[in-house]
């Protein structure tokens, strides 16, 4: 699959409109960035895609990227995408939250670190292999450690002993934020439900936890409506909607 990002660091397909009459971004994790998902067929630019067919030009921006926390969301709509002037901005985090909160307690690791040699190299090897196809091939191999027949081995994860341990005040905490930043900024904040199988391979993180994952969304749901902000429930359409969705 063919992963692109244009000047501004959005996952392509962007800008899709030269005077749109209205721009959404769009923020999360690898599930809004769907990195392994064809570029036409990424959620954000569907979005665009169906709005153009009814005569609605709408530009979508997609600032999601891989591992990112509601933390790091927060930053990236307060420093990057506030510049673009979105009117609505669509949230899906859970997930990567019970695993930093899971794993750390807190979000401390989400913030700035003292520039080192080790990242100083890891910014010129992905600098290179944006334009040289041998050090982009090297990474490739590098990083290709999990056998394609790992993936069929599943188990089941649902216990509820991660969600007991979490302080999730500091997941409230945080979209609470979020809601009131866009506020002041102008900008519809629009919360989304983020569905887990509870079925697992060899890609899931350890820490991931079906039980944490319903707290986590039974929270969104719950401030969506405190604040009066529309909550996309994700979670409930394909559960009731989409046979073996997980």
């Amino acid at each position: 699959v063919r992963m692109r990002t244009d000047d501004r660091s959005y996952v392509l397909p962007s800008f899709q409109h030269s005077n749109p009459t209205e721009t959404i971004a769009f923020l999360g994790g690898s599930t809004t960035e769907c990195v392994a998902v064809k570029e036409t067929s990424r959620f954000p630019a569907r979005v665009s895609e169906i709005l153009s067919k009814n005569s609605h030009k709408v530009n979508t921006l997609n600032a999601a990227r891989s591992g990112n926390t509601l933390h790091d969301s927060i930053n990236v709509l307060l420093n990057h995408v506030a510049m673009e002037r979105p009117d609505i901005a669509v949230i899906m985090h859970a997930c990567n939250d019970v695993g930093v909160l899971s794993q750390d307690g807190n979000y401390e690791s989400r913030g700035g670190k003292p520039l080192s040699l080790m990242k100083i190299a890891t910014w010129a090897k992905n600098g290179v292999s944006k334009h040289l196809y041998t050090v982009a091939v090297a990474r490739k191999f590098m990083s290709a450690r999990i056998k394609p027949e790992s993936l069929n081995k599943r188990e089941e994860r649902t216990s509820s002993a991660i969600a007991q341990e979490l302080d999730i005040k500091q997941f409230q905490t945080r979209l609470r934020i979020m809601i009131h930043m866009c506020h002041d900024l102008g900008i519809v904040p629009v919360l989304m439900t983020q569905p887990f199988s509870s079925s697992t391979n060899e890609l899931t993180p350890d820490w991931t936890d079906l039980g944490a994952q319903n707290l986590f969304n039974e929270i969104i749901r719950q401030t969506g409506k405190e604040e009066s902000v529309k909550v996309i429930d994700l979670v409930k359409h394909v559960v009731e909607n989409v046979p073996e969705w997980d």
